[in-house]
């Protein structure tokens, strides 16, 4: 079966679908290292 574009953009962008759920603001306010260090 053909993937939704949202499954598809979960596969290639997972930090960026991250920073969405973590705090709704662009990528390049609230940058994904600081995701990556808060989940570590």
């Amino acid at each position: 079966p053909t993937l939704p574009v949202s499954a598809k953009k979960n596969l290639e962008d997972p930090i960026e679908i991250i920073v969405d759920i973590v705090h709704p603001a662009p990528a390049d306010v609230f940058p994904a290292a600081t995701v990556v260090r808060k989940l570590a």
